[in-house]
């Protein structure tokens, strides 16, 4: 270890004071640094050199207040003293990791400061576990965080500092306009995306509708040794028809649509194509005899859906909120954190589906009822040029 002179002689700041602030802020880590090395002799008690070399610093320590109180001027109560800003510097670096890296990089030895990480590592290990006990002690639940080692929870910050800034990118989609651009009725903006509104209108030729089942036979076999069968079905509703105009046609086929319309009467096809894309659903009809409009609403949900991705940072919050509630929704007071997490996570899911499934919902009805009559307008007026 160093001797006073060496650590006076090495270490210099701007002025007198702040050289005397840094030099006492040498002398406490250097005392720090034996006493974490002799960690494990703290109750038993430190060797003779360490006890001397301890002693040795701690009055060099105080020795250097009492000149820096000289120079100041002695404290007057005040926390705008120069006594008091002297004392504040020196706080600052005794906590300043960079202050205390250089000084142990000075006076110890590789080998030295790598065993007094470990030292400190363990008896850091040492007081969480200590505290952990107590509180079992008490009554306290220990909570998951709690169970976790600090490199453990700076990557579990890290984590959900990258989940939070997803989740700020997810909603800022979110608040942009979901429905057609105002300068270009003929484009409709979801979020991020957009989809290039495209138009056929004609008259209706063979309209046909019908419906496909589909059965499913299901055989279970029992450890018994009995089976049993289920059946279920599932009907498609299937509409196709030709719009036919004055040199050329569209041929449409839709599913579960209900348009419903007739032959001989003029209707109007839209569907939307993404960037990149050479085809897309169809999103709204416009029956043009009967004054109808005919929404596509599963297509339109698909298209204004919310982004699913939100359901990520959102089922890791409920998932980490739920294992460190003590009662789960008040129900389960006897559950552990880590069933209390998957039951977080179960409901977040649940409750994520529900929200984006009324969003989606929300955002097509309001596409019909909004935006379909500007639509159409834009394409009558399309149609007159």
């Amino acid at each position: 270890m160093p001797s006073i002179e060496r650590v006076l002689a090495d270490t210099v700041g701007e002025d007198p004071l702040d050289t005397k602030a840094l030099q006492a802020a040498a002398f406490a880590h250097l005392r720090k640094a034996i006493e974490d090395l002799g960690d494990r002799r703290r109750v038993t008690g430190y060797l003779p050199d360490e006890k001397r070399l301890m002693e040795t610093y701690g009055g060099q320590y105080f020795q250097i207040q009492e000149e820096a109180k000289a120079l100041t001027g002695p404290p007057d109560g005040t926390s705008d003293s120069p006594w008091a800003r002297w004392l504040a510097q020196q706080g600052r670096y005794e906590r300043d990791h960079a202050v205390r890296a250089e000084i142990l990089t000075r006076y110890l030895s590789p080998d030295t400061r790598a065993r007094l990480n470990v030292t400190i590592a363990e008896s850091d290990a040492r007081v969480r576990q200590s505290k952990r006990e107590m509180m079992r002690g008490l009554g306290h639940e220990v909570s998951f965080w709690d169970e976790m080692e600090p490199q453990e929870q700076q990557q579990a910050l890290g984590f959900a500092t990258v989940m939070l800034a997803l989740f700020g990118l997810l909603m800022i989609r979110e608040l942009r306009t979901f429905g057609l651009v105002p300068a270009d009725p003929m484009t409709l903006r979801a979020g991020f995306g957009r989809y290039a509104l495209h138009v056929a209108t004609g008259i209706v030729e063979n309209y046909s509708k019908w419906v496909d089942t589909t059965k499913t036979t299901t055989v279970t076999r029992h450890e018994s040794g009995q089976t049993s069968t289920s059946v279920s079905y599932r009907s498609v509703t299937h509409e196709a028809f030709t719009l036919r105009w004055n040199g050329g046609e569209h041929s449409v086929h839709v599913l579960d649509a209900d348009l419903d319309v007739t032959d001989g009467s003029l209707v109007t096809a839209v569907w939307g194509v993404r960037r990149r894309k050479d085809s897309g659903d169809y999103f709204i009809f416009f029956d043009r005899s009967t004054n109808r409009r005919l929404p596509i609403i599963r297509a339109l949900q698909s298209a204004l859906a919310p982004t699913r991705w939100l359901m990520l940072p959102t089922l890791l919050a409920a998932m980490v909120v739920s294992a460190a509630t003590p009662l789960w929704l008040g129900l389960l007071p006897r559950t552990n954190p880590t069933l209390r997490a998957f039951l977080g996570l179960f409901a977040g899911w649940v409750l994520m589906l529900l929200v984006l499934g009324l969003v989606a919902r929300y955002r097509a009805k309001r596409f019909a009822r909004r935006d379909g009559p500007r639509l159409l307008a834009a394409i009558e007026a399309r149609e007159t040029r």
